[in-house]
């Protein structure tokens, strides 16, 4: 995630070796794009309209399970939020994303746009019962959003803010029940922080909760160490929010804890008031309870006595080609140039020019 003055840019990745993408002009062109509008997202992808709306009523529904049935309540958005889904992995890379990202969470407040870029390539609906990459990126992303809009005052510091996104992107709708937080979708995670002989090494909590944005070693160039760095620091965070989600008690010990660092009180403070015991002493808990093997998933029934999901109305279009190139690349136009790197956007503009010299 990198934090500018006017932008917030969170990203999901593959791996750590950060290179700058390019725009392909030509191949956004070519791609046949559907805009789909639900309750509060509009949809560009170059999927179908079927996959589309697969799409989009997962969007809703988990929009809805974690801000109705899990109390994440949120502040009214002013539009529908942005989200650009590309089916093909080559027509993510084509929005100028870098090859090692899956997916990005962009917000500008200064010009009161929100846009999600993700990579949705192998994607299948949660209710179709099994794990999806396309779906899990989708949803970390959404969560991000989730997190930054929710409207009871709680802190959203990185470790949280990420730690959350990879867990809630667990998200699977099977059967009638909601399953959240399966660790099998997350093994990759947790390779980075086992040791030898197979067992987790400490989270490092005070570290961790004192880590701030700023510190993040996400940049272009990173060295190989700050990418281990990075990868540790998701897989030490995820560990942390499985660890306090499992349990009622250790929930509202999360909770006060974020409410007392949005009131602007220290960490060390709030972590002894929330949690009462050292850090050390937690460390150890965490370290017990994922060596333990009984890391549980948490799960929520579906239907009548449990969640009832609303319908989810839409209506869907067939973009023509300029209609679509407006859209798109007036989204990633959004992006910084550190961003989208070095004469990238010069060239970018110049691609469309040629095709539509009146478009903007």
């Amino acid at each position: 995630m990198i934090f500018a003055r006017f932008v917030v840019l969170s990203i999901s990745i593959l791996s750590f070796s950060l290179h700058a993408g390019e725009v392909n002009v030509k191949r956004l062109h070519k791609a046949e794009w559907t805009r789909l509008e639900t309750g509060n997202f509009l949809l560009i992808t170059d999927a179908d309209e079927e996959k589309a709306f697969a799409m989009a009523e997962d969007l809703e529904r988990f929009y809805y399970f974690v801000s109705k049935s899990l109390g994440y309540d949120q502040s009214p958005m002013a539009d529908q939020v942005t989200v650009i889904l590309a089916r093909k992995t080559s027509t993510f890379g084509a929005l100028g994303v870098p090859g090692e990202y899956s997916g990005v969470f962009l917000s500008r407040p200064d010009l009161g746009e929100i846009v999600i870029f993700a990579n949705a390539n192998n994607f299948s609906a949660s209710g179709d019962g099994g794990s999806s990459s396309g779906r899990s990126t989708v949803l970390h992303e959404l969560m991000h959003l989730i997190n930054r809009n929710e409207s009871i005052g709680l802190a959203n510091p990185p470790w949280y803010n990420e730690g959350t996104a990879e867990y809630f992107g667990t998200y699977i709708h099977k059967k009638d029940q909601i399953i959240l937080g399966d660790m099998t979708l997350l093994k990759y995670r947790f390779l980075s922080i086992l040791k030898p002989s197979g067992r987790f090494q400490s989270i490092e909590s005070e570290s961790l909760f004192k880590t701030t944005q700023q510190q993040l070693p996400i940049s272009e160039g990173a060295s190989r160490r700050q990418n281990e760095e990075m990868g540790e620091f998701y897989a030490r965070s995820v560990a942390v929010v499985h660890y306090l989600n499992a349990d009622r008690e250790r929930r509202r010990q999360m909770y006060i804890y974020l409410y007392l660092i949005a009131q602007g009180k220290d960490v060390d403070e709030s972590f002894q008031y929330a949690f009462e015991m050292t850090y050390e002493e937690f460390d150890a808990l965490v370290r017990d309870y994922l060596n333990a093997r009984f890391v549980m998933a948490r799960t929520f029934p579906v239907g009548q006595g449990g969640i009832e999901f609303p319908d989810v109305p839409y209506t869907a279009t067939t973009l023509d080609a300029k209609d679509s190139m407006q859209i798109l690349i007036t989204k990633i136009r959004l992006f910084s140039d550190s961003f989208l790197g070095e004469g990238n956007r010069e060239k970018m503009n110049a691609d469309v020019e040629k095709l539509y010299p009146d478009l903007f």
